[in-house]
């Protein structure tokens, strides 16, 4: 979801993420092909806010 989140924000141009096994780059890569809506961007920064 972070990596999701932060890739869809106009300000943010990239995005790294770390990773120490094979698995985790999947994760990571599977969790950049989330779009989330305006809704879920809504939620994120209330999140952390």
């Amino acid at each position: 979801m972070a990596i999701g989140g932060l890739a869809a924000k106009p300000a943010v141009a990239s995005v790294i993420a770390g990773a120490t096994k094979p698995g985790q780059v999947r994760q990571n890569a599977a969790a950049a092909e989330w779009i989330p809506t305006k809704e879920d961007l809504e939620a994120l920064d209330q999140a952390v806010a």
